[in-house]
């Protein structure tokens, strides 16, 4: 099956703002998530990145913010703390300290990695488990936020696994996906890993992160996806 017919109906839905100083750095990011489904915002300067924010009429599904912007130290968290009710930022600098990295996450940031030759794929795999989460929310902060992102770290293959990886009633995981995403868990849990896996594939890296016995449920979700896209349409871009 094509992930292209599996993401027709998310072609250019996914809005992601990568805010970057290094120019060649900007450009390679931009580059590498270039993908049809993705519309980037790349932006060189806070009042760029200001400006795209204020521009955009649609939610945002993930930030990439540089620490450090231009002669400014905190300028990308300050960013993030502004707009404390977006919870799908990622820090990705040369921070240089665990504290550095503990002052972001405060701040807001889901994610820091720091920079380096060989984090490039960790940035892209932590973009990959955020985008699905902030489509899945449109781009608003979440009252139980540690329950959903509790996906980014486990697969969780049905509602029930969902609850006990919480340690709440089922019941109670229902009130959660239809508060965060207007569906069930039945919907949300195939998106969700459905739709990360065909991100992760499309930039290359789904053999490095993503466990061989998991494969096979992932494909899964993608088909699911495929057969239940009129659903999704409705669902979350109506």
């Amino acid at each position: 099956m094509s992930t292209d017919t599996a993401l027709s109906f998310l072609s250019g839905r996914i809005n992601l703002l990568i805010v970057e100083d290094e120019v060649g750095l900007l450009l390679m990011l931009k580059k590498t998530f270039s993908l049809p489904y993705i519309d980037i915002a790349p932006a060189s300067t806070i009042k760029e990145a200001k400006e795209a924010i204020a521009r955009s009429k649609a939610a945002w599904h993930c930030w990439i913010v540089d620490m450090c912007l231009g002669e400014k130290k905190n300028a990308g968290t300050t960013l993030i703390e502004e707009h404390g009710n977006f919870p799908f930022a990622i820090v990705y600098s040369g921070l240089g300290s665990m504290e550095s990295a503990a002052g972001a996450i405060q701040k807001g940031a889901a994610a820091v990695i720091d920079k380096g030759a060989d984090t490039l794929e960790k940035l892209l795999w932590e973009s990959c488990s955020l985008m699905p989460l902030g489509v899945l929310c449109g781009g608003r902060l979440s009252k139980r936020k540690d329950l959903l992102f509790l996906f980014r770290e486990h697969i969780m293959r049905d509602p029930k696994e969902w609850a006990e990886r919480a340690g709440i009633s089922l019941r109670q995981i229902e009130n959660i996906s239809i508060s965060a995403a207007c569906m069930p868990p039945s919907f949300m849990i195939p998106f969700y890993y459905g739709m990360r896996y065909i991100l992760a594939t499309s930039l290359g890296i789904d053999r490095q992160f993503i466990l061989a016995a998991d494969r096979a449920f992932c494909q899964g979700c993608v088909e699911y996806l495929e057969k239940n896209q009129a659903y999704y349409r409705n669902t979350l871009f109506q």
